[in-house]
């Protein structure tokens, strides 16, 4: 299941649930799950998105990459609150 946690307590599980992800059908879904904070990116999760897309970007069965929010707003930018 995409974005489900591997362990307890680790960083990569916490943004694991906030910054979804899974291939198929030769496309990658990145989603952002926080729609309380209208999806905003924290630093954490911007590394983790450019890690995903890296990612994505070296796998040769890769065709697209959606990028998407959840809630009602795609993504607020990034979250200045820490």
């Amino acid at each position: 299941m995409p974005g489900s946690p591997r362990g307890s307590g680790s960083s990569v599980d916490s943004l694991d649930s906030v910054v979804l992800h899974a291939t198929d059908n030769q496309v990658c879904r990145i989603t952002l799950n926080r729609p309380e904070a209208l999806n905003a990116i924290t630093p954490d999760q911007r590394e983790r998105i450019i890690q995903l897309l890296t990612d994505a970007s070296a796998d040769p069965t890769v065709r697209a990459v959606v990028l998407t929010g959840t809630g009602r707003g795609f993504c607020a930018g990034a979250d200045l609150r820490g």
